[in-house]
C-alpha cells in the first residue's frame, strides 16, 4: 500500500504580525507532498483570456505591455462537484506603464476540494490592476491577492463577493503594497454566511516609505444568517510615510426588522428574503464579467446555492 505523504504550509500571512490572541496572522493548510500538474485550459483572443483549472497545481503568468489592456477570466474548481483533494493555483500579473489588467476569478471548489488561490501583481507607472472575485463553491478556499503598486499613480481596485454555508471555510488575505507616489487602492468585499460557515478577511493597506500622496480605502459588508457562523474581519493599515490617507470600515449584521417587514408586506417570506439579499450582493458583480458564457455559469451556480424558496414557504404556511 502506497501512503500519500502530506505536508503543512503557511499561507495568507499578514505583512506585520498582530492580534496574536486571535490566531489570524497566517493560515496553515495540509497539502500533498507531491501534486499533479494542473491541466490548464486556455482560450485567448486579442484582449480576453479565458482559463479553466479543475485540479492539481499550476500557475499562469500574464504580462501587459505598455499601454495595453487585458481581461483574464479564470474558472477555478469544478462546479459539477466531481473533484476532490487540493487545487493550488498562482496567477502572476506584470503591468508595464499605462497598462491595465482586469482579472476575474470565479472560485468554485467542490465539496471535497480545497482551493489555494494566489494572485501577485507588479504595477508600474499609471498601471491599473483590477481584480474581481466571486467565491461560489461548496468546498474550502484560501485566497491571497498581493499587489505591488510600484510606479507613480499605479492603482489597485478589488471587488469581492462570497456566499458560504454548511461548514465551509473561506480565508482571504489581501495586501495593497503602496511604494510609488500617489498610488491608490479601493477594496470592497460583500458576502453572506449561514449555517456553520467560517470566514476570515484580512485587508492590509501598506504605505511604504516613498509612497508620498498615496490613498487607500477598504470596506467589507457581511450578512449573517445564523447564530453558529464564525466571522473575522481584520482591517489593517501600516504606515511608514507621513503624507498618506487610509480608510477602512466594516458593516456586519443580520437582516433588520424593517427590511423583513418590507418583504413580508409583499408576501415574501424570510427564507426568500434572505436568499434575495444574498444573491443581490453577488449579482451586482456580474456586469464585471465580459464573457456571456461565464456570466451564465455564475447565474446557474447562484441558483444551485440559493434556489427560489417562495413555493416552499407557501407550502409550509398552507
Amino acid at each position: 500500500i502506497i501512503m500519500e505523504q502530506n505536508r503543512e504550509i503557511k499561507i495568507n500571512q499578514l505583512p506585520s504580525k498582530t492580534w496574536h490572541w486571535l490566531h489570524v496572522n497566517e493560515a496553515v493548510v495540509t497539502v500533498p507532498e507531491k501534486m499533479e500538474e494542473a491541466a490548464i485550459k486556455i482560450e485567448e483572443t486579442d484582449q480576453l483570456v479565458k482559463v479553466k483549472v479543475a485540479a492539481g497545481e499550476g500557475s499562469l503568468p500574464v504580462k501587459a505591455e505598455a499601454g495595453k489592456e487585458i481581461t483574464v477570466v479564470e474558472q477555478l474548481g469544478s462546479p459539477e462537484g466531481k473533484e476532490n483533494g487540493t487545487l493550488k493555483f498562482h496567477t502572476e500579473l506584470e503591468l508595464q506603464e499605462n497598462s491595465h489588467i482586469h482579472l476575474i476569478q470565479i472560485c468554485m471548489p467542490s465539496e471535497g476540494q480545497t482551493l489555494i488561490n494566489k494572485v501577485t501583481a507588479k504595477a508600474e507607472k499609471n498601471a491599473r490592476v483590477s481584480v474581481t472575485q466571486l467565491f461560489l463553491g461548496t468546498g474550502n478556499t484560501y485566497s491571497e491577492v498581493n499587489a505591488g503598486l510600484l510606479g507613480r499613480k499605479s492603482d489597485l481596485t478589488v471587488k469581492i463577493g462570497y456566499f458560504l454555508q454548511k461548514e465551509q471555510k473561506l480565508d482571504i488575505n489581501l495586501i495593497a503594497d503602496h511604494r510609488g507616489e500617489k498610488t491608490t487602492c479601493d477594496i470592497t468585499a460583500e458576502g453572506t454566511l449561514k449555517d456553520k460557515a467560517q470566514k476570515l478577511f484580512r485587508g492590509t493597506i501598506d504605505f511604504k516609505k516613498g509612497a508620498c500622496g498615496a490613498k487607500g480605502s477598504e470596506v467589507e459588508e457581511v450578512l449573517l444568517l445564523s447564530d453558529d457562523i464564525v466571522n473575522k474581519t481584520i482591517p489593517l493599515i501600516l504606515c511608514a510615510e507621513e503624507d498618506v490617507e487610509g480608510n477602512h470600515g466594516a458593516t456586519i449584521g443580520e437582516l433588520d426588522e424593517e427590511t423583513l417587514f418590507y418583504f413580508a408586506a409583499r408576501g415574501i417570506g424570510r427564507k426568500t428574503a434572505e436568499n434575495m439579499m444574498a444573491r443581490a450582493k453577488l449579482e451586482k458583480l456580474c456586469p464585471e464579467i465580459p464573457d456571456e458564457e461565464t456570466r451564465q455559469l455564475v447565474m446557474e451556480q447562484l441558483e444551485k446555492l440559493m434556489p427560489e424558496t417562495a413555493r416552499e414557504e407557501n407550502a409550509d404556511e398552507a
